[in-house]
């Protein structure tokens, strides 16, 4: 690589050198995919996040070969469009390969590849397309059954298991249902691996920020208040996931302004509280027992995943035919009563 400067000092403070993630590139050169593979000509956009837009492209076969171009998404990360220096775009790159290229399960979103411009201005990460996007998108276009509704609960359970048997263990650090995909098979699969860090690395040798980044209605209190995330704080957000899948409703929905909304998940005893308070009605009780024990203040009073399949696998053997289930969409369509968990 070529860059402009061999280290860099972040606004916050953190140190980014050239030589760490020189090595990680050339560990990666396995999924390197030049960038005249990648057709962007008539490409639809996807989404945009905190630090990436995604787009679809046409990935053409290697020269010579037999196989046939497909369809894939491409997360395009930008130095001028967030106005950081290239090697921060780099970090950026890395750290996020190096947590999702080494997991392969079938609620974790295939990594496919990337490609870095020389200077490291401009990357691309490379997944399949899932044509039915994020589960917020599914669950608001499709009247969504409860027993589907818990499959998706497990899907998401399932991959967040599996990060965190992980040797060492992976933290997501950004669980919401944007980074949750539904596939073909209405299977639902874990995405964004961009603030995901393994359990051995805390001291974040690709670190690119020493002050909290995330998506703060999602965290768990010592997550945005001392930018602390670790396995529990996953559990937490997975809560406030399982809250949006069976409701539609977004944490702290009636909250729209982030410092009440910081005051609502960070603040001291009698201005903090849950993320949603009225877990009520007429579905499955042990998972409103779950969720609320997910929402623990103390990280440690928390469950760990595997408590928390045990419990949910419970709950979905006792969940067939619970009297006066309404979805979501169901309800809006009738203008009837109110479900909440």
């Amino acid at each position: 690589m070529i860059w402009k400067s061999k280290t860099i000092t972040t606004q916050d403070g953190c140190v980014l050198d050239q030589a760490v993630v020189d090595e990680k590139f050339e560990a990666f050169a396995p999924f390197f995919i030049p960038e005249d593979r990648l057709i962007f000509g008539g490409a639809k956009s996807l989404g945009k996040g905190g630090f990436g837009l995604v787009k679809t492209a046409t990935l053409s076969p290697v020269g010579g070969s037999s196989d046939v171009p497909i369809t894939v998404a491409v997360k395009i990360l930008k130095a001028d469009d967030w106005n950081v220096p290239p090697l921060r775009v780099a970090y950026r790159v890395a750290r996020e390969m190096v947590v999702w290229s080494a997991c392969k399960h079938e609620h974790i979103l295939k990594f496919v590849g990337y490609s870095l411009s020389s200077d490291g201005a401009k990357a691309y990460l490379v997944s399949p397309l899932i044509k039915n996007g994020n589960i917020q998108h599914y669950l608001s276009k499709n009247d969504v059954g409860l027993q589907q509704r818990l499959e998706f609960v497990r899907d998401t359970l399932k991959g967040l298991q599996y990060l965190h048997s992980r040797k060492p263990p992976i933290v997501h650090g950004d669980l919401k249902s944007l980074n949750v995909l539904v596939n073909d098979g209405l299977r639902a699969v874990l995405c964004d691996f961009g603030l995901s860090a393994t359990m051995e690395d805390r001291k974040e040798e690709l670190a690119t920020a020493l002050n909290f980044k995330g998506s703060p209605r999602w965290c768990s209190p010592e997550a945005l208040v001392e930018n602390r995330k670790n396995l529990k704080s996953d559990i937490w957000s997975w809560g406030c996931l399982v809250l949006e899948i069976m409701t539609g409703k977004r944490p702290y929905d009636d909250i729209k302004v982030e410092p009440n909304l910081v005051l609502r998940i960070g603040g001291g005893v009698g201005k903090r509280r849950k993320p949603e308070p009225n877990l009520l009605s007429s579905f499955p009780s042990g998972l409103v027992n779950l969720l609320w024990r997910c929402w623990e203040y103390n990280p440690e009073s928390r469950p760990d995943v595997f408590a928390c399949v045990s419990i949910d696998h419970s709950v979905r053997s006792h969940a067939r035919g619970v009297p006066g289930w309404v979805s979501p969409t169901e309800e809006g369509m009738q203008g009837g009563r109110k479900m909440l968990i």
